[in-house]
Order: C-alpha cells, then structure tokens, then sequence
C-alpha cells in the first residue's frame, strides 16, 4: 500500500508550545501509513531541541532556512523548491501564523490535494501597527482561498486567524499519561509556585515577578520555580534583583523534565497577554497543580483547576486573589473527561483521518 507523503512546515523544533505538540505527535504517527517530513525555517547546521526525539520517532527533518534579517521574502521560492526536491507530497500541514498565507499559496501551486491550515495564537505585539493590518488582511485571504481545510486549537485562535470563516477546533494534546500524578503520590500542601513559558512579552513576565513579590509578601515561604528561555532575560533577572527575589525566584532555563517538576509543586502561575490556547496548562492541570491564569487565556484550556483573574488587576490585587485562596486549604478538582478530550492519541487520530484525505473542502 502507497504511504501518504505529508509535508509538515513550521518555525522550528524548539521548546515552544507549537513545536513541543508537533513532536509529541511525531511519536503518535502510523508509520506504517505516513511518510512524514518536517520542513523548517531554520537554517542547515542548527539542530532544535526537539530534533532528536522527531527523527527517533521515524520522522525526517529537513533544515531550509531562517526568517530573520529580511529572508522571510525568500521563503516562497525556498519552499516551492523544497517541496519539489523532498516530495511529491499528498498533505501540507503548516503552523506559521499569518505566514500560512505564502504556504497555502505554495503547496497549492505545487499541486499538494491536502492542504491544511492550524491557528496556534490569538494576538500578536504590533496589532495595530498599518503594515500589520495590510500583511494579515492578504494573507488571511490566502489562506482562505488556497488552503483545504482550516483548524485551529480553540475558538479564539481559530476567529483571530479565519476571521469570520468556517473552521474546526482540534485541541492541542498532550501524554496524559507522562503528567499524571503518581499513584503514591501524597502531595503535602506547600507554596510551591512554578511557571513554564518562554521569557517574552507574550508570557508576561515582568508582571509575573510583580505579583509574586507581593504574593511573598503575604506568604513569605513561597518560592517561584521558573522553566524557559526567551529575549528578555536580561531583563526579568534584572526585574529579579530589584525585587529582591534571588533567593526565592530560580531561573531554571529549558528543560527536559517539566512533567517531573510540575509534579513537585503546588500551584501554577500563568498571567500571558495572549495563548492561542496554552498546552502547558493542560499539563499542569493534569499534573495536579491549581492554576491562577489571565482573562485572555481561551475557556477551553479550563479543565476544573484554573482561577481565572483579569490583568486590569494589579499586582497586588492578584496577590491577595492567590494568597486567600492558598490559606483557604481548598483544592481544585480537575475535570476527568475534560483531560481526556486532550489525549494526545485523539489528536493524532483526526490529524491522520484529514492528511489521508477525511474532510476539507474540495
């Protein structure tokens, strides 16, 4: 039996949430059906984080070229040749945002039948900027127009990226069985704060240390465990030092053993401006951990152990927010059969049902 060829094209294999989901599916895929290639916007000679465990799994990975410094104008013509040199391919699954719109156009042209577009986000730092409303206005109607089906991971990205088009939600999964708590696991109650994200504007960082510094100031045993690594680092260790938090905040870079930390603390910690959906939440809510979260995170990220808190409130007011509730004794309690809508098997199940041609619109 033929295998079908699927091209799958992203940013990279880093440790962000997108790449970190491509992955953990690379793992799920039927080999024994698929032909899987990642193409990424990468340039030769720089591996990922993620690379290894995508080749172990069966997959190929194919390095083109970065976006920065103006390339992103080649990347029409690098792709277009890519997919003729690495294919024929029978299904295009890309995952870059606005730039979808360049790669519906080109794996249409390239004659690729499947042709599938994923929202990963809900806002982007210079919304309002003129030439960003121009860029997204052509390329959503690319996508629009060249792409044969259209998803996204929650309501709110799917609107952000499709507009006022027909999509559908397939949530983002993850290895339930890797983040469940231990069966003899007897968690101690403790202020054992952690977040995971990267050190961006999107994640909110600065905020973050601001509300935990008030929040010592009301439990003052609490610590603040931080995994990821990002553009401002500087500056959030320099927020740090100001704060006079060395001792309780720890910068704990990328890490491999997230699901055996989240297992180590008591509540998580998540006040991003925007997530398209926010996979890590799932994780930590499976993980056990009570979740405190921003307004724009999407509803469906929810599943029983988030309290949710408006970031019109200060630092101080979200403190207080989290220091009633930690004295409060409570627990949360997760949702089963919420978790289980995000297995990541059920993920790879529809995924593979729309590459061998389940669906779309033609």
């Amino acid at each position: 039996m033929k295998k079908t060829a699927v091209a799958i094209i992203l940013h990279g294999l880093s440790r962000n949430g997108i790449d970190m989901l491509m992955a953990t599916l690379a793992e799920c895929w039927d080999y024994s059906r698929f032909d899987v290639t990642f193409l990424l916007a990468v340039d030769p000679g720089k591996p990922q984080p993620m690379e290894e465990k995508v080749l172990a799994a069966g997959a190929r990975v194919i390095h083109l070229h970065d976006l920065n410094r103006g390339r992103w104008l080649l990347w029409p013509f690098t792709l277009r040749k890519a997919l003729k040199q690495y294919g024929p391919f029978d299904a295009a699954h890309y995952h870059m945002y606005f730039l979808n719109g360049v790669n519906a156009w080109i794996t249409k042209k390239a004659g690729i039948p499947v042709r599938i577009c994923h929202a990963h986000n809900t806002s982007h730092p210079n919304e309002k900027a003129i030439g960003r409303i121009i860029y997204k206005r052509i390329m959503r109607r690319q996508i629009l127009r060249c792409s044969t089906e259209l998803v996204s991971c929650s309501a709110m990205a799917g609107r952000y990226l499709y507009g006022n088009d027909t999509f559908r939600v397939i949530p983002n999964g993850i290895d339930l069985r890797r983040f469940a708590p231990d069966d003899n696991d007897i968690r101690e109650r403790g202020a054992r704060f952690m977040t995971v994200g990267r050190l961006h504007e999107q994640k909110n960082p600065l905020f973050l240390l601001e509300v935990f510094s008030e929040l010592k100031k009301r439990i003052p045993e609490a610590t603040l465990d931080w995994t990821g690594e990002g553009p401002l680092e500087e500056k959030v260790t320099a927020k740090i030092r100001k704060l006079g938090l060395e001792e309780a905040v720890h910068l704990l870079g990328s890490r491999r053993d997230v699901d055996e930390l989240m297992r180590k603390h008591d509540y998580f910690l998540f006040p991003s401006r925007y997530e398209g959906l926010g996979t890590v939440l799932i994780e930590a809510q499976a993980s056990g951990l009570d979740c405190f979260i921003s307004d724009p995170i999407p509803e469906e990220a929810d599943c029983g152990k988030c309290r949710r808190i408006s970031l019109v409130k200060t630092a101080g007011e979200w403190a207080e927010e989290i220091a009633d509730y930690v004295r409060s004794g409570e627990w949360m309690k997760a949702d089963p059969d919420k978790l289980a809508h995000y297995s990541i098997m059920n993920t790879a199940r529809v995924l593979m049902e729309l590459y061998s041609g389940a669906g779309g619109k033609e």
